[in-house]
């Protein structure tokens, strides 16, 4: 016989042990006054490990499905920001539980059909995400075209801000310098891997002969940390290196043929 429940949960272990292996289908709705548009990706972060999780597009604006082997399922319904049905099954084959607990989901979603709202998290919000991010970087970049655009002579040049440069290099060319007392710990073909593999992590490539070159310099110290300890009537003295690395960039830039003016 159904059981209905009077407030949602989610199977958990301690619960899990109390049923008594006939099937039984609780289930309860909950409703909001302002859209909740993280209910979607706050349930499936809060998923316990044992539990097996998969999206049920068909149900609503979004919905999950929680399945414990051996024990039984639950159905988490999403549609309008608002509302959040729970369906929890328990006794039957995962299939059919799934099916029944989209049955029963039907009456307090008011259908399966969903409204159109995006929850975040779910195949559609991260599309929208996506989407914007890209809107937005190509906005972005449509600006910096611009103010690239409106400097004629050097005293012209707009300031743009170094992550803007950064989005606008492609390919530098590396002027490395390193302190040699650093070398004996990290070898400078090493230190300077590391440089261009960061610099490859922003889009932008190593190669001489460019017009934009970063200058990197490294200021390394290395100042030493006694400690004496006195027991009894003997002492003990142990020593040790504290390392200092400081790390300055500067991108120069060629100005372009006829970008200072004319010469005077």
């Amino acid at each position: 016989m159904p059981v209905t429940s009077s407030r949602r949960r989610r199977p958990s272990p301690s619960w899990a042990n109390k049923w008594n292996g006939e099937p039984t289908i609780p289930n309860n709705a909950s409703t909001s006054a302002t859209p909740q548009p993280n209910e979607y990706v706050e349930s499936r972060k809060n998923a316990a490990p044992f539990q097996q999780v998969k999206e049920v597009p068909e149900v609503g604006d979004a919905a999950l499905w929680f399945w414990i082997p051996g024990f039984g399922g639950s159905l988490y319904a999403f549609k309008g920001g608002t509302m959040t049905v729970a369906v929890i099954v328990n006794g039957l084959p995962e299939d059919t539980a799934l099916q029944h607990a989209k049955t029963l989901a039907v009456k307090p979603l008011g259908g399966l059909t969903g409204t159109g709202y995006v929850y975040a998290g779910t195949p559609k919000g991260r599309a929208a995400e996506t989407a914007k991010a890209a809107a937005d970087a190509s906005a972005e970049q449509a600006v910096i075209t611009k103010l690239l655009q409106q400097g004629k002579t050097f005293s012209q040049a707009p300031y743009i801000t170094e992550s803007q440069f950064m989005k606008l290099a492609k390919e530098v060319s590396l002027d490395f310098v390193t302190a040699p007392s650093l070398d004996t710990y990290v070898s400078a073909a090493e230190q300077r891997n590391v440089i261009e593999r960061a610099l490859a992590g922003y889009g932008i490539a190593v190669r001489g002969g460019v017009p934009v070159t970063l200058k990197v310099r490294v200021r390394h110290n290395v100042n030493v940390l006694t400690k004496t300890q006195i027991r009894g009537g003997s002492s003990s003295t142990d020593r040790y290196p504290l390392h200092t690395i400081e790390v300055t960039m500067n991108y120069l830039c060629e100005p372009a043929p006829g970008a200072m003016g004319p010469s005077m």
